[in-house]
């Protein structure tokens, strides 16, 4: 246990979604997570920080270890427009694969935006704008 030991996590969401007038989309998003974590040398005894991690690099008293990890989303189908400000989008209609997802979502002028409530998760709020 070390109790000084930090992490701090950065993620970076890029790509587009489109949503086109026949009531399809397509989404292309690259999800970027970086974590950050600083161990005190007096947590990690006679280590060296490349011996803990080889991403990691000395910082005096502190090694500073810094991991990236890559992921793409690639999907597509169908989306309903719901009364109550939501939209649904639906992955392989008809298919035993069929995904729905509900998001809130609101426009103004050439800006839309969309909250995503990830399981477990803080909520995102992602800007569109055409």
């Amino acid at each position: 246990m070390c109790p000084e030991l930090t992490q701090s996590i950065n993620i970076n969401y890029s790509g587009s979604i489109k949503f086109n007038a026949d009531d399809t989309f397509s989404r292309d998003i690259s999800t970027t997570v970086e974590v950050t974590t600083r161990y005190p040398k007096s947590c990690i005894e006679d280590a060296t920080c490349e011996e803990i991690d080889p991403s990691c690099t000395d910082l005096g008293d502190t090694c500073s270890c810094t991991n990236e990890n890559i992921e793409s989303d690639m999907a597509s189908g169908n989306f309903v427009i719901n009364n109550d400000n939501t939209l649904t989008t639906i992955e392989n209609p008809g298919t035993e694969e069929e995904d729905r997802d509900t998001f809130s979502y609101c426009v103004q002028g050439n800006t839309m935006h969309i909250l995503i409530e990830p399981k477990g998760l803080e909520p995102v709020s992602v800007v569109l704008t055409r």
